[in-house]
């Protein structure tokens, strides 16, 4: 699943618009090709993706539904983060059936996020030669809308984020061939969406600006008092230093054998502990999905009248209720060995922190004291260097928020839930 990303109002509104007036594909209803793919390779991970491509493979001499099950397969690679092999995929659909928006749009987007711009530009080219050049009252003029939201939002991504990267003549030229093509209500359509990814991309940069901004100052001020910090510190070094090390050597030595001996126990619970919890991350992530999917289920179970489709609703709700159940005790099971392993953990943290504390009563304040001062002997002349150095403000917020700002997921994120439920239901 793709992990949750923060959208501005202007993005999720911009994204609303592309995921609500997107029109259904021009093929049949969804076969059972296209819902063993992609219902079978959904979930991430290698076996979902086999029980996929086995699905297309026994699916596939059907000649009539082979773009469907070459898109459908496309969606998955794509969920399954194998952008290299969807994106061959969706050349092969594109070059067989140039009329396939959505292929046309999932092949920019992935030449987009790779990084290689100039193949997209090329490809919308190729593109804009399939685009009608007048408008019409049909789905397919429904689908046209919605590649005029989605190449707006891509040109403002080239001519922002990563503009240094784009050719701006390439650039120009290929716009001024989809301008022909953005007529009437398509036109209001990717202006829109270009607009809202610019002052997106102008607010994160401000943003960024001024974070940076105050992160220099506030690195300055703190470089100021780090200067005296470390002058006060080198003269307590000479004149502590030398009194406490006879005292400290012998009861140092003892503690750092203790310490070893726990640490060795440790980290392999440490180890143990840490592997339950990616455990219990994916069960519980599963969870939440088995749960969204019930719900979508019952949604459409209340809407649909037809008998046949509500029994197939609840077959398919029966399956996610057997399998959340299963996710359920997973997580109960997962929890358990958990709580187990992490008693054993602080019961040896509380043996460690005993034993520590013994040494500290037998030398007092003095060892705290002498360690702290050790270590920042260590690193005095270093930090002497860096705080010299001139702030730079780049900080862990800092560094997100550029990557933020740069990243094709902030604005044009494919709409893969959208794509697969319209295969899903196709009529």
């Amino acid at each position: 699943m793709l992990a949750p990303t923060f959208r501005s109002p202007a993005i999720v509104c911009g994204l609303g618009l592309l995921l609500s007036a997107l029109a259904a594909p021009a093929w049949g209803a969804a076969s059972s090709g296209v819902t063993d793919i992609l219902e079978g390779g959904w979930a991430i991970g290698p076996d979902s993706l086999e029980k996929a491509r086995k699905a297309r493979a026994s699916f596939i001499g059907s000649v009539d539904d082979r773009e469907s099950l070459d898109t459908a397969f496309g969606l998955v690679l794509i969920k399954q983060h194998k952008y290299e092999e969807a994106t061959t995929l969706f050349e092969s659909i594109t070059t067989s059936h140039p009329d396939n928006q959505v292929a046309w749009r999932a092949l920019i987007w992935l030449y987009v996020l790779q990084k290689k711009s100039e193949s997209a530009l090329l490809k919308i080219d190729s593109m804009s030669d399939t685009i009608r050049p007048s408008e019409a009252d049909d789905a397919i003029e429904e689908e046209t809308r919605a590649t005029a939201r989605f190449l707006g939002r891509i040109f403002a991504y080239l001519d922002g984020p990563t503009a240094g990267d784009v050719s701006k003549g390439v650039n120009r030229l290929v716009r001024g061939k989809i301008d022909k093509r953005m007529v009437g209500a398509r036109a209001g359509e990717f202006k829109t969406n270009y607009d809202e990814v610019m002052q997106e991309f102008k607010n994160l940069t401000t943003a960024g600006d001024e974070a940076r901004d105050q992160a220099v100052e506030d690195q300055e001020m703190a470089k100021e008092q780090e200067k005296q910090n470390l002058a006060n510190l080198r003269e307590r070094l000479e004149i502590d230093q030398a009194e406490a090390q006879q005292r400290l050597d012998a009861l140092r030595s003892e503690l750092e054998k203790e310490m070893v001996a726990f640490n060795q126990m440790e980290a392999p619970l440490s180890d143990a502990i840490s592997r339950l919890e990616v455990q219990l991350s994916v069960v519980r992530r599963e969870i939440l999905n088995v749960t969204d999917d019930l719900n979508r289920l019952q949604a459409e179970y209340d809407e649909t009248k037809d008998p046949r489709r509500k029994d197939r609703i609840r077959r398919d709700m029966a399956r996610a209720e057997i399998l959340l159940g299963q996710y359920q005790r997973d997580n109960q099971v997962i929890l358990a060995e958990g709580n187990r392993l992490t008693q054993r953990r602080d019961a040896l943290r509380a043996s460690r922190a005993e034993t520590s504390r013994r040494y500290e009563t037998d030398i007092k304040e003095t060892q705290d004291w002498k360690a702290n001062l050790a270590r920042r002997e260590k690193r005095t002349e270093l930090d002497e260097k860096r705080i010299n150095r001139p702030a730079k403000g780049n900080t862990p917020q800092v560094r997100v928020m550029g990557a933020k700002a740069t990243s094709l997921r902030t604005y044009a994120d494919f709409p893969l839930e959208l794509e697969r439920h319209k295969l899903l239901t196709a009529e």
